[in-house]
């Protein structure tokens, strides 16, 4: 009997390669997300840090109190965009893992109609089998009864 063949086997390598590389994707959108958050937090200990140390007690200048409220103006501001940035990430995260989904169920249905095609190739293959083993044993059978003669008394004969 041939072997199994599946003639679907290049699509289905084919689409765990797309899937491959939509994993691949989404984990760098992950990475890029997780750095942007640490970045957010350290620009928030940073700014609560320079709040500490730089309360206003004692005797400024004009130009202390503007390079002290640009620098705090200058944090929030690259907060502000780092959180803008960090949502915009979060959008393609969740269209990365959409299409991740869908990349899963289309390779899953070739990989179905791959499992069920091998068994139904599997219970021919029984059938085949049980066939040659049901021809054999009739083989056997035949020559045992060829092979065991009855003796006929020769007074008959």
């Amino acid at each position: 009997m041939k072997r199994f063949t599946f003639r679907l086997d290049r699509v289905l390598k084919l689409r765990k390669r797309i899937e491959e590389k939509i994993e691949l994707d989404l984990s760098m959108k992950q990475a890029e997300l997780f750095s942007i958050t640490n970045r957010i937090s350290k620009v928030h200990e940073q700014l609560t840090a320079f709040t500490v140390e730089n309360r206003l007690e004692g005797t400024f200048t004009v130009f202390d109190l503007l390079a002290v409220d640009n620098y705090i103006f200058r944090l929030e501001t690259l907060i502000e965009e780092l959180e803008k940035r960090r949502e915009e990430c979060e959008r393609e995260f969740q269209t990365i893992t959409g299409a991740l989904i869908e990349a899963r169920k289309a390779r899953k249905a070739i990989q179905n109609l791959r499992e069920r095609r091998f068994d139904r190739y599997r219970e021919e293959l029984n059938r085949w089998e049980d066939a040659r083993i049901d021809d054999m044993n009739q083989s056997i059978s035949h020559n045992r009864e060829m092979l065991t003669v009855e003796e006929v008394p020769m007074e008959d004969m």
